[in-house]
């Protein structure tokens, strides 16, 4: 009996459930509004929805979403949609080329069986400047990409940063909610 319970223990113990925090809504106000504009994200940072096939579209211009929505057969509004792509909910098919890419299995295994914080620290580093933190660059380009699409699913953006080399991550929430216009 208490080799049951102990294998019941060990088998429950070694998976995470993570639990995503949801897109932040003023985000999806946002693009639906088209009031980004002076954002660093419009054409550097890195949104993620679901593909078809079990890719992930890799969105790096947020104009992408709005083609996408056009183009597609949604019988919803856009800010519906927004919310439910961005938040993974739906399966886009998009009309055209997006960069895709498959989740690399090391990281997801990692993603699954950690508390986030704990992810969060293996792969941040806080910056100086406020609530802003660095990527860690010492994985592959899939791994990365995988890894932001993790952050991204948790209300955490990245950006690039073309002429260092580096990506920084911020907080959606706190982004928005100390920059309204």
């Amino acid at each position: 009996m208490y080799k049951f319970l102990i294998i019941l223990l060990l088998l429950f113990s070694c998976s995470v459930k993570q639990k995503e925090t949801p897109i932040d809504p003023l985000f999806i106000q946002k693009l639906v509004e088209n009031k980004i504009e002076g954002f660093p994200w419009t054409e550097s940072g890195h949104l993620f929805a679901k593909g078809e096939n079990d890719s992930i579209l890799l969105i790096e211009d947020c104009r992408i979403l709005e083609e996408i929505y056009d183009q597609g057969p949604y019988n919803i509004s856009y800010e519906d949609f927004l919310t439910l792509a961005l938040n993974q909910k739906i399966i886009l098919k998009p009309q055209f080329s997006v960069p895709r890419l498959y989740l690399d299995k090391k990281i997801t295994a990692k993603y699954r069986s950690e508390n986030f914080d704990v992810f969060f620290d293996t792969y941040c580093k806080k910056k100086s400047e406020g609530n802003w933190y660095r990527l860690k660059r010492d994985v592959s380009d899939n791994e990365l990409y995988t890894i932001m699409y993790y952050l991204f699913i948790n209300n955490l953006i990245t950006f690039s940063d073309c002429y260092s080399g580096t990506y920084s991550v911020g907080n959606i929430a706190i982004i928005f909610r100390t920059n309204k216009k």
